[in-house]
C-alpha cells in the first residue's frame, strides 16, 4: 500500500473502486488555506485507519491539495480515510512554525471527527511529499519540542501517529532556499530568534519515534537523494525502525 501510494500515477491505473466519497474544502481553521479534502468509501467498515497526505510546492505556495488526489484514492481503496490538507507554506511570508501548526491542526481535526468517518483516531499514518516532508517530519519527530496546537480551535490535543512516510523528502534537515543569500538572512526572516538546528526535524530523532518509510528516486534532480540518505542514517543511529526505497 505504502509503495504504490508514493508513485506518480493516476487512480485509473489501479483497481480503484468506482463509488467513493469525497468532501472538498473542509475547514480545519479560519485561514483561506486551512482547508482539506477527504476521500473514503462508505462501506460500513468500522475503525478505518486515517492517512494525512501533505503536498509539497517548493515552499512557495505552488503546491495544492489536489496534487495528492491519486495517493489519497489509492489508500482509500485499501481501507483508509484519506485527508489531503492545504496549508500556509510561503517560507519568506509565513514565518515558522505556521506551516507546521497548520498540518498539526489538520491532524487534530481528523482525530476529533474520526467517528464521522468510521475511522480510528489512534491509527493515523502521516505522509509528506517533497517540501511537505518538512511540516510532517517536524510533527512526527519533534513531539515534545513545541506546542503545535496552541493556535488551533480544536479540543483534541493528541498528535500521536503510528507511522510516517516521507516521499522525495527535502524537509528533514531544512536549508535556506536558493533565492536567499545567507542562512542568517533566512533565519532572520523565516524563524527569528531560532537556530537552524531548532527548526530541523533531524535534530529531534529518538528511539521511540514512529516506524518510518522513506521513498526517493535516485534520478530525482529536483529533490536530491542525499536528503533521504542523511535522514535514514540518523534514524538508524537512533534505532528507529525505518526502510528506504
Amino acid at each position: 500500500i505504502l509503495f504504490i501510494s508514493a508513485c506518480s500515477i493516476t487512480p485509473e491505473e489501479f483497481d480503484v473502486r468506482e463509488k467513493y466519497s469525497v468532501e472538498k474544502n473542509i475547514a480545519y481553521g479560519d485561514a483561506s488555506r486551512q482547508v482539506m479534502d477527504a476521500y473514503y468509501y462508505q462501506d460500513g467498515v468500522e475503525n478505518k485507519p486515517i492517512a494525512i497526505i501533505v503536498h509539497g510546492g517548493a515552499w512557495a505556495a505552488k503546491g495544492v491539495k489536489e496534487n495528492m488526489r491519486s495517493r489519497a484514492l489509492i489508500l482509500a481503496n485499501e481501507g483508509f480515510v484519506s485527508f489531503t490538507p492545504d496549508y500556509r507554506q510561503e517560507f519568506m511570508v509565513d514565518q515558522y512554525p505556521t506551516n507546521v501548526e497548520d498540518i498539526a491542526c489538520s491532524i487534530a481535526w481528523a482525530k476529533e471527527h474520526a467517528d464521522e468517518y468510521n475511522a480510528d483516531p489512534n491509527n493515523v499514518l502521516l505522509m509528506g511529499y517533497s517540501a511537505g516532508t518538512y511540516s510532517t517530519s517536524m510533527i512526527a519527530f519533534n513531539k515534545g519540542g513545541e506546542d503545535w496546537l496552541k493556535n488551533c480551535d480544536i479540543s483534541t490535543q493528541n498528535l500521536d501517529i503510528v507511522g510516517y512516510v516521507g516521499m522525495s523528502g527535502v524537509g528533514y534537515a531544512i536549508e535556506k532556499p536558493e533565492q536567499v543569500e545567507s542562512e542568517e538572512e533566512f533565519l532572520d526572516t523565516f524563524a527569528p530568534g531560532r537556530t537552524i538546528e531548532e527548526i530541523r526535524s533531524i535534530t529531534y530523532v529518538v528511539s521511540t519515534d514512529p516506524r518510518t518509510l522513506l521513498m526517493h528516486g535516485d534520478l530525482d534532480y529536483t529533490a536530491e537523494l542525499r536528503h533521504s540518505l542523511d535522514f535514514e542514517e540518523i534514524l538508524t543511529e537512533n534505532r528507529v525502525i525505518n526502510y528506504l526505497y
